[in-house]
């Protein structure tokens, strides 16, 4: 009798687990299979915002540049809102390399693609050219090459088309010359670049 008490009981356990496991064990499965899908999801929010440059919405951008010294740039961010920026120009006879380190803050003057830009860099610059020179009552030309080292600033805005994948910048670069002469002591330019 006691005996049979036992496997009345074992087989009621027994009974009650397996009605009622199946379901725990479904929904252990079903939740474990949720928190891999967001973590899928999370990988490629991450991923994306990456590629696009974080908040500025872009990661590379290949251009041109006018104004005082004109060229090439290139810009590459780094971060969400920092970047690397490349510019080789023409000026005075010769030609410059400048590399600059930027960082963005959006929105500016409350336009949400609009994006203040500042930051700080170096540039050598090659130049050439044939200069007068008074001494005295000496009067006389000479023509002269040198190299330009400076530490370069720059401050300016830069707009983020919406549609199309191009950008506006206009800033002004004070520079501040460690070797040699230059000319003025501030440059600024005005650039379009291709977005990707």
């Amino acid at each position: 009798m006691k005996a049979m008490k036992t496997i009345l009981a074992a087989a009621a356990i027994t009974f009650a687990f397996s009605a009622v496991s199946p379901v725990k064990a479904q929904k252990l499965f079903d939740d474990d299979d949720k928190k891999k899908e967001e973590k899928k999801e999370d990988k490629k929010k991450t991923s994306s915002s990456s590629k696009t440059g974080g908040s500025f919405g872009y990661g590379t951008g290949i251009g041109v540049r006018g104004g005082w010294t004109s060229g090439l740039t290139v810009k590459h961010f780094i971060s969400s809102n920092a970047a690397i920026e490349g510019i080789v120009g023409s000026r005075w006879r010769g030609f410059s390399i400048t590399g600059l380190y930027e960082l963005h803050k959006t929105p500016a003057l409350g336009f949400s693609r609009l994006a203040w830009e500042y930051g700080g860099g170096g540039r050598i610059g090659f130049y050439s050219g044939r200069y007068y020179r008074e001494w005295d009552d000496d009067h006389y030309y000479y023509d002269r090459n040198y190299i330009v080292i400076s530490l370069v600033g720059i401050f300016g805005l830069e707009y983020q088309f919406g549609e199309i994948p191009f950008t506006a910048s206009l800033d002004i670069m004070p520079y501040f010359d460690l070797i040699g002469r230059g000319g003025d002591f501030i440059d600024g330019s005005m650039s379009f670049r291709y977005t990707f």
